[in-house]
């Protein structure tokens, strides 16, 4: 769920400060079993997979810059934020075998700083964000945003399978 580890890390880290640090660490680390994950599987996609979901000349594109600019390429979507598409590079870049332990620490030290940012800034304001937080108004929008989050995952699943039939029906 988008913003899950920046809610969490919030939430936790506005009612226990002292262990911002902590809180970073342990939003990073689960945040590199779920890159492990993707990783493997998008390996196993290999080139040739990821060549029938996105254009050659964009995929070559997107290879030259990724094999000469991972580090700050993945480093750099690490930090940044949802709505980011930061999966997508994960992807591609496992899919053209970039080798996993530059991926890996490329994505640590972009979250590592993404997370204790943020748990920095919990530690300061979290309270006043909790206080926020406890209105009605507020949990409204969160169960409408995730009611989006459920039906959006539902459409593209439908999606992805109906594309997924129509290529096994082609070839």
């Amino acid at each position: 769920m988008p913003f899950g580890n920046d809610l969490l890390i919030v939430g936790l880290t506005a009612r226990r400060p002292a262990l911002f640090w902590y809180y970073a660490l342990m939003a990073t680390a689960g945040s590199l079993i779920g890159v492990t994950l993707t990783d493997y599987v998008s390996r196993k996609l290999s080139e040739e997979g990821i060549e029938r979901m996105v254009n050659p000349k964009r995929l070559e594109t997107l290879r030259r810059r990724l094999k000469k600019h991972t580090w700050w390429a993945l480093g750099l979507a690490a930090l940044l934020p949802p709505p980011f598409p930061f999966t997508a590079f994960v992807i591609a870049a496992a899919a053209i075998q970039i080798a996993r332990w530059r991926i890996l620490t490329a994505i640590a030290a972009g979250r590592a700083v993404r997370f204790l940012a943020l748990s920095l800034l919990a530690a300061k304001y979290g309270r006043q964000v909790l206080r926020i937080a406890d209105r009605p108004e507020v949990e409204y929008f969160v169960l409408g945003l995730a009611a989006v989050s459920v039906i959006g995952s539902v459409l593209s699943a439908m999606k992805w399978v109906r594309s997924a039939r129509r290529a096994h029906a082609a070839a």
